[in-house]
């Protein structure tokens, strides 16, 4: 019985030793699967990248790069010329200041001929009468305009300038003048052996 017992025993332990083995040879068996897996995926990335078409690619790189370059440049571009857009709208706003400057200058200097006109024709519009020998001359138009006697022919003709321009009349004669653009004349009075009376007025 206990010899019985004993082989009965050593049955058991040999049916869980050949279990164990078995189960240690299906772990090694999993792990020598997956490799071979591994490698046939590792064959199949070969393949493919064998069948790339390497001129292609390297011309579809540089297409790309040339596209990269391009686009870079024109925003290098862009920039330079942002920039000179940036220095024109100063130079314009400085200049429109200047043109502001000038118009209110150039306003004021209109303003004050304008007075100055107005006082000019206001004077120029009263008569003046003079009496003068040859050589002499007078201011009848203050600043302005003034007449002056070259030569006295006795009780004939007299020769002289006004504001400038010839002039040559007889008694009686009246003369007429632009200066300063108001309409003038000069009114020969009389002459005499040494001296002659003129008189001058203009009008607007």
């Amino acid at each position: 019985m206990a010899a019985g017992g004993a082989g009965s025993d050593v049955a058991c332990w040999g049916a869980l030793v050949l279990a164990a083995a078995v189960a240690a040879g299906g772990a090694a068996w999993k792990i020598q699967l997956d490799k071979v897996s591994e490698r046939d995926k590792q064959i199949a990335a070969m393949r493919e990248a064998s069948s790339w078409t390497l001129p292609e690619t390297i011309k579809n790189l540089k297409n790309a790069s040339a596209e990269i370059n391009a686009s870079l440049k024109s925003r290098a571009d862009q920039q330079l010329l942002e920039g000179r857009v940036a220095e024109l709208q100063q130079e314009n706003n400085t200049l429109d200041e200047k043109l502001k400057v000038a118009t209110v200058e150039l306003s004021e200097a209109n303003k004050k001929y304008l007075r100055l006109k107005s006082k000019l024709q206001g004077a120029a519009k009263q008569p003046v009468t003079v009496e003068l020998s040859e050589g002499q001359s007078e201011d009848v138009i203050p600043g302005l305009a003034a007449l002056a006697v070259e030569i006295i022919y006795p009780r004939s003709r007299v020769k002289g300038t006004f504001s400038g321009q010839p002039f040559e009349g007889r008694a009686g004669e009246r003369l007429s003048y632009k200066v300063a653009g108001m309409n003038c004349t000069v009114f020969i009075k009389t002459i005499s052996r040494d001296n002659t009376i003129l008189s001058t007025a203009c009008d607007g």
